[in-house]
């Protein structure tokens, strides 16, 4: 049910999309809550500007991803929010023992589903300890979006890596420069090669051979680079698919538009994805 109309909505703020969205769905509508990054942002280019400076002097909950993810951005924050109360979800540990240890081939271990469920349980407690009168349903939608990414969790375990796994490394690995998408493609079952290419455009003559290099040493199937909305992106990619054999993806993966959750989005990239694999 709605708050009474006296009731004071809490003020929270969160750092990435991810952990917005969660909020967004424990709350049920009942608080104002804010995201710091937009989807597609990286927590090393964010910089304070006026606005996130007066919300976060007047928050009383910030939520913090932690474990690589977000770290960038504590120092500010923690200097700025004085008044509110500082949540690391990594400091839980049902979070820590869910996500997976970065590495360059696997450098965002928010992706899994099953690190979103072990923040929605963590976070849940939080709220309902800032809003004890509305901890029954705030229990409610934990349960709801932790049920959801649980699902998920089985249907990768038990899906599309299977299937992948039974193929050799050189049919099953895929060329991206997108490090979710990488994370993406390691759920899968998939070999996430991942290079990296320059944010103008044009491309460089440099990107081209950086990518041609990548599909021609590994023998890649199919190349997930996200253009960015770039023309010379998709020119490339053609060309390097006609010279090569491997198939290419259209449309990043990292592009979450944030209007709709992030476990279904994952389920639909991460079909699209094995089924162009395959």
């Amino acid at each position: 049910p709605p708050p009474p109309a006296t009731a004071k909505r809490l003020t929270i703020i969160c750092t990435t999309p991810v952990l917005h969205e969660i909020a967004l769905r424990l709350t049920g509508g009942s608080a104002e809550v804010t995201c710091l990054l937009s989807p597609g942002d990286h927590a090393d280019a964010w910089s304070l500007h006026a606005a996130d400076f007066h919300l976060l002097q007047d928050a009383d909950l910030v939520f913090l991803h932690g474990m690589g993810v977000d770290d960038a951005m504590h120092p500010t924050i923690t200097a700025t929010a004085k008044a509110a109360r500082l949540i690391h979800m990594g400091d839980h540990s049902q979070v820590r023992l869910a996500h997976p240890t970065p590495s360059p081939q696997a450098p965002q271990g928010w992706v899994h589903p099953s690190v979103h469920a072990a923040i929605a349980a963590a976070m849940r407690d939080t709220l309902a300890e800032a809003d004890p009168a509305r901890k029954e349903a705030i229990d409610e939608l934990a349960a709801l979006m932790i049920a959801e990414s649980k699902a998920l969790s089985q249907w990768i375990a038990n899906g599309p890596g299977k299937v992948a796994g039974t193929r050799d490394e050189a049919e099953r690995t895929i060329v991206t420069n997108d490090p979710v998408a990488a994370q993406m493609i390691g759920l899968l079952g998939f070999r996430a090669v991942l290079v990296e290419l320059a944010v103008a455009d044009p491309l460089t003559q440099r990107d081209r051979q950086r990518v041609l290099d990548a599909v021609t040493n590994s023998g890649a199937i199919l190349i997930a680079i996200d253009p960015a909305g770039h023309e010379t992106a998709a020119q490339m990619i053609d060309d390097i698919s006609r010279s090569t054999g491997a198939a290419p993806m259209r449309g990043g993966l990292r592009h979450w538009p944030g209007d709709e959750g992030y476990v279904a989005f994952m389920k639909e990239h991460l079909t699209r994805l094995a089924e162009e694999a395959w």
